[in-house]
């Protein structure tokens, strides 16, 4: 059982799609919206919450508690969506900026929690800060969406799934604004809910961003549209921890001297079960060990 932490957890859509990945690891959520943590709390099996900023200037403002990330203890999986207004090209304020505080505070955190896996995510718009930016699209992921994201990190690159090509833009947090069909704009501008013609309920959003059915939110209409449409898409959570065990797992799998089928997918069970060992005993013996 891994102990992991989600940054920024909102909603917890990246701690959802990590557990669809698998179960039974111990997630901690820290956000400063009391609402979304009340969300992750009642969605995240295994779960608690810490109310607390990364942002340094809440700290000055004391609007928010600030926490020392060296009392976690031992942390094995790092994870963020790091919130992206400051580089969002769908910021309705109209105020970006391109403050990277809250990147370079993450980095920071990463630096001083010292985790083995950390995984960031952002808005494409923020690949300037990095020598080799990586991206990843939520329709290479079996959804029905164009959601182009920056995702940093040192885990193995995620094995693409199935991909749509006609997809619905990307959902927003601002999809709360009434629906207009007089409206017109181009694909790129266009919200969602103009492209499917009608204004989409809370439980549409859900399931186009990949969320399952029993994910409750909490909060009215607009509360629960920024909840999803902020958050992460949980099928590419998914992918990128599969990715991670994968890693992890082959690592395993060497050291017991098994020879696994190149096409298994690496999970403990499923890729042991179509591998062609040395020994069955050995598979027998691994099988029963990763139960």
């Amino acid at each position: 059982m891994n102990r992991n932490v989600d940054i920024c957890c909102g909603a917890g859509g990246m701690s959802c799609g990590f557990q669809l990945a698998r179960k039974g690891d111990h997630w901690i959520g820290v956000d400063i919206w009391q609402l979304a943590l009340q969300t992750y709390r009642d969605n995240i099996e295994n779960s608690e919450t810490i109310w607390a900023s990364i942002d340094p200037r809440d700290a000055k403002r004391k609007l928010v508690p600030q926490l020392d990330w060296t009392t976690l203890g031992k942390v094995d999986v790092l994870v963020a969506g790091i919130p992206c207004p400051p580089f969002s090209g769908a910021n309705i304020r109209g105020n970006r900026n391109y403050d990277s505080t809250l990147v370079e505070s993450f980095l920071s955190i990463r630096d001083a929690v010292k985790p083995r896996w950390w995984v960031m995510e952002e808005s494409p718009f923020a690949a300037f800060l990095f020598d080799e930016p990586r991206f990843m699209k939520a329709n290479d992921h079996g959804l029905h969406q164009e959601r182009k994201r920056l995702i940093m990190g040192n885990h193995p690159d995620p094995t693409p799934g199935r991909h749509w090509k006609r997809a619905h833009p990307a959902i927003r947090a601002q999809e709360v604004k009434a629906y207009n069909k007089n409206m017109r704009h181009s694909k790129r501008a266009m919200s969602c809910c103009q492209w499917f013609g009608r204004r989409l309920t809370s439980w549409d959003f859900r399931v186009l961003m990949g969320f399952p059915g029993e994910y409750v939110f909490h909060g009215d209409y607009r509360e629960r549209c920024i909840q999803i449409g902020n958050a992460v898409c949980p099928p590419v959570a998914k992918a990128i921890y599969e990715a991670i065990l994968g890693k992890e797992n082959c690592h395993w799998i060497d050291f017991l001297g098994i020879c696994c089928h190149p096409n298994a997918n690496f999970h403990p069970c499923e890729s042991l079960r179509t591998c062609k060992g040395r020994d069955a005993l050995d598979v027998e013996f691994a099988l029963e060990m990763s139960k």
